[in-house]
């Protein structure tokens, strides 16, 4: 950790654009930060100049010692911790901090108040500082609960897993699995909150199940791997199994580059509580909004929420979100409402097509505090720009008007038409077996016999609409896809390797209209409230000859 310099102490991450941002805008440590005082065996209010260590785990159940208001006193006793029972993950952790030289260790479970609903908030928004400002991140890999402990031990105590043997003097070790593999297989990589403690840490030192691993910005070590690491970062790999480890398995590798991908790996992990959906990710929204110069609105981007960020379709079997921590219903609209792996249509960033793809040009989040208006917000926003011209002050003041916001009806207004949906050609050649496939669950949308479009329907979405002649559904427009996003295409045969790809509508269409598609979202409409059920893509010139109308939508 001496040895190199700013690349770890203060490192960066790089944006979609390729411009570079700092993993934490500030030294200074989060207002009410508590730390264990592994001298004096005790939970502390952090001191100012706290160089502390975190540890990320998995619980496995709520079940053992936690901070709450009646153990707050206890806890502050000196000594305290070598009194009452701690959990073996964390008395290791605690032990591990006093070897690398440090006085205290950041752990959730005794550091927050777990009874406290506000400060809860209030600590779970300032993750991104917490772990990006600490001196290294403790990760116990090797476990299923929170009393499994860092390292794996036998009835004596005698630590297992690689095998060691002596031949003619010879010291011989088994060589382990690289630290990648060891992620894995665990337990710890499946589930969610893991995600950002693993992304927003400087440094990590990981006990797995065989060996210890470090990995930072510039190297990784394993206990049967050996490096020299200079101070400008360079490496030397002195001595190693194979090359699968020789350069560093490092967390500025694993942090995205691009949101798509970010929800994508988070929504493919599990919480315990579905309450959690973004909390468990907020840290990472924070930092990564500074790179992008944008504000996350329930999990979506704020500049390009039409043209980019609705536009999520289902990778697995979804089922709907429960309800947050007071109560109400996450959106149907965003990836949050809804429990399960998403991803994304990745098109053109470039700023020009995006204008060219926008048509809802103002909108409006009605939310438990009040009325947030695309108009009032100081960087890109629907209104139409963007580049942002305000001021630091103004947009972090923007931004932060969104944390906190994780439900709301969207407001706009748009067009809207109705049309049948049959089931599409491809589906034709898919078995029972294949519901995981990708593209599974794609429906032809019809206009007067003519196939205009395809929308995408997870599988409990399609067994409760009606499709076939005579039952009409409706569809509103999101934005213009001519120039920006190819449209979606499918393999005309999935079931082998070589196949030709067809168009989401009649082949007709295209040599009469070119490929200009709007990108629409199927809602069924109860109360006057609108409810997302599908994405799709509508051809344009076909969608304008259908007779829509302009519609005011509240969507939930």
């Amino acid at each position: 950790m001496r040895t190199h310099g700013a690349v770890c102490n203060q490192p960066v991450r790089k944006g979609p654009s390729g411009n570079q941002f700092p993993l934490s805008n500030s030294s200074a440590l989060p207002v009410g930060l508590r730390v264990i005082d592994i001298q004096e065996q005790r939970v502390i209010h952090a001191p100012t100049t706290c160089r502390y260590v975190v540890l990320s785990y998995v619980w496995g159940s709520t079940n053992f010692l936690q901070l709450t208001k009646e153990m707050e006193h206890q806890l502050q006793i000196p000594g305290i911790l070598r009194k009452i029972p701690v959990p073996k993950t964390i008395s290791n952790s605690i032990e591990a901090t006093g070897m690398i030289g440090a006085r205290y260790l950041w752990v959730d479970s005794l550091c927050i108040l777990q009874d406290d609903q506000e400060e809860k908030v209030a600590q779970i928004q300032k993750m991104d500082k917490i772990y990006a400002n600490s001196l290294l991140t403790i990760v116990a890999a090797g476990g299923m609960h929170a009393d499994a402990g860092l390292w794996n031990t036998n009835s004596n105590g005698v630590r297992v897993g690689q095998i060691r043997e002596e031949v003619h003097g010879l010291n011989f070790i088994s060589a382990g699995p690289d630290l990648m593999k060891t992620l894995e297989k665990s337990v710890w990589i499946q589930r969610a909150w893991t995600y950002q403690e693993y992304v927003l840490s400087r440094r990590l030192l990981v006990f797995g199940e065989y060996q210890a691993y470090y990995s930072c910005e510039s190297a990784g070590f394993a206990e049967d791997y050996v490096h020299r690491v200079s101070s400008n970062g360079t490496q030397e790999l002195q001595a190693a199994a194979d090359d699968e480890f020789s350069t560093s398995v490092s967390v500025a590798h694993q942090f995205p580059t691009f949101w798509p991908s970010m929800i994508r790996q988070y929504t493919n992990r599990s919480l315990s509580f579905d309450s959690d959906g973004l909390n468990a990710l907020s840290g990472v929204l924070q930092n990564f909004s500074q790179g992008i110069n944008d504000g996350f609105l329930c999990g979506l981007p704020v500049s390009t929420l039409f043209e980019v960020g609705l536009l999520w379709v289902p990778s697995r079997t979804l089922r709907k979100r429960g309800p947050t921590s007071v109560g109400s219903q996450f959106p149907s609209w965003s990836w949050v409402g809804w429990v399960g792996e998403v991803s994304f249509e990745v098109g053109n960033e470039d700023s020009d097509a995006i204008l060219d793809a926008r048509v809802i040009t103002e909108w409006s989040v009605s939310y438990e505090h009040g009325i947030l208006r695309s108009t009032d917000l100081h960087f890109p926003s629907a209104a139409g720009q963007l580049s942002s011209s305000a001021s630091s002050t103004i947009w972090k003041a923007a931004n932060s008007s969104l944390q906190g916001i994780q439900t709301g009806y969207l407001y706009f207004t748009t067009k809207s038409a109705m049309f049948t949906i049959e089931e599409s050609y491809w589906n034709q050649f898919v078995t029972p077996d294949d519901f995981d496939c990708k593209h599974n669950g794609l429906y032809r949308i019809l206009h007067e016999g003519t196939w205009i479009g395809s929308v995408h329907l997870e599988h409990s979405t399609a067994r409760n609409l009606s499709v076939g002649p005579g039952h009409t559904h409706e569809f509103i427009v999101l934005a213009r896809s001519g120039g920006r996003v190819e449209p979606l295409r499918i393999p005309e045969r999935p079931q082998t390797e070589e196949s030709n790809w067809i168009l989401l509508f009649d082949e007709g269409l295209l040599e009469q209209y070119q490929e200009d598609v709007y990108d629409v979202m199927l809602v069924i409409v109860e109360q006057d409230v609108a409810y997302r059920r599908g994405i799709g893509q509508i051809h344009r010139d076909s969608w304008d000859n259908a007779g829509w109308q302009l519609t005011k939508i509240q969507l939930g």
